[in-house]
């Protein structure tokens, strides 16, 4: 049972992560079978993975279809970024008053690099989530840190890549300067509003960028 638990993980970790690198796109079905074969696993556990996937909304199971990545509407759109606003306001407060100096190297390197990456969106959307995912782990709640990271993973389902627009990615980088600038000082009201003006932007960006017809 433990090993058929294992090689469950194993699965629904591996498939996670074709979602988060856009290898599996929104409404691509998974190859469940080379998938199986690449990992050496075995029907059970491969088919347990996707019921797990199908209850964290990343992926949809159709008859005659099959399992296929999901799909977002505008509704689940707005409920992501709402969320978002949230829990990401709430880590980077925590974390203000308890990130490593490493830590705050390691955010001054990133932004370095991302300012040198201009033009190269795929390495921008990585350097983004590594950004996030530094401040989230600082924060030291453990629940706060698995929901995003399972929410970002789910808002990887959008289907246009971020980074797309210069000016856009201009503004992140001045918003990531902002934010890094109020942890160094360890000061959790101007980090946490640094946040929310951050991913509210992003929103804002979003919409128009997936085309969508309300506001953030």
């Amino acid at each position: 049972m433990e090993l058929q638990f294992s090689l469950t993980a194993k699965v629904a970790g591996h498939i996670r992560r074709m979602i988060e690198l856009r290898i599996l796109r929104p409404g691509d079905t998974v190859p469940l079978e080379q998938i199986e074969k690449d990992l050496s696993v075995s029907r059970t556990p491969a088919r347990e993975a996707i019921r797990q996937l199908e209850l964290e909304h990343l992926v949809a199971i159709e008859p005659g279809r099959g399992a296929y990545v999901s799909l977002i509407t505008e509704s689940d759109f707005t409920d992501l970024y709402t969320l978002r606003i949230h829990l990401e306001a709430q880590a980077v407060r925590i974390a203000a008053g308890s990130i490593s100096d490493y830590d705050l190297h390691l955010l001054g390197l990133n932004l370095e690099e991302f300012e040198e990456q201009f033009g190269v969106s795929e390495r921008l959307t990585l350097l983004d989530r590594q950004f996030h995912n530094t401040i989230i782990e600082a924060c030291g709640n453990r629940y706060v840190e698995k929901a995003l990271k399972s929410l970002r993973i789910r808002m990887g389902l959008l289907r246009r890549p971020a980074y797309q627009n210069s000016e856009r990615t201009k503004y992140t980088l001045s918003e990531h300067k902002e934010i890094l600038k109020h942890l160094s000082a360890r000061d959790a009201d101007l980090a946490e509003n640094a946040m929310r003006t951050h991913i509210q932007n992003a929103w804002t960006e979003r919409i128009s960028q997936e085309g969508y017809e309300g506001t953030a």
